[in-house]
């Protein structure tokens, strides 16, 4: 998180030889390279993640979708996961098994789903 990139994460730094720690740079995931769609449900309240860095780093055919009063983690147990969550992830699946999908709107370069 402090990097605001997408990066190899390992907090045993002693492993790579670095008795004082951090003096090694962890090694950056190429996530413009990845060419299968991607769609991205993340909670207005998520504190753990500053999206608009996340959206720098991912491919134009990123879709998202943004889930109000969602923290990072309720995406996988929060309340309403049934209503909110899994419907939007069907709905992806089918969407992409499908040749054309459905229509969507563009938002600041990113593919938007409207419901």
């Amino acid at each position: 998180m402090r990097e605001a990139a997408f990066q190899m994460y390992d907090d045993d730094v002693t492993a790579f030889g670095s008795p004082g720690g951090r003096a090694y740079r962890p090694a950056r995931f190429p996530t413009r390279n990845i060419v299968t769609p991607i769609v991205l449900l993340y909670g207005d309240r998520d504190s753990l993640v500053d999206i608009q860095k996340m959206l720098k780093e991912l491919p134009d055919h990123t879709t998202i979708k943004c889930l109000a009063g969602y923290e990072h983690l309720d995406i996988l147990w929060g309340k309403d996961v049934d209503k909110d969550v899994v419907p939007e992830v069907v709905s992806a699946l089918k969407a992409h098994r499908d040749s054309g999908g459905s229509p969507t709107k563009l938002k600041d370069g990113y593919k938007m789903i409207e419901r």
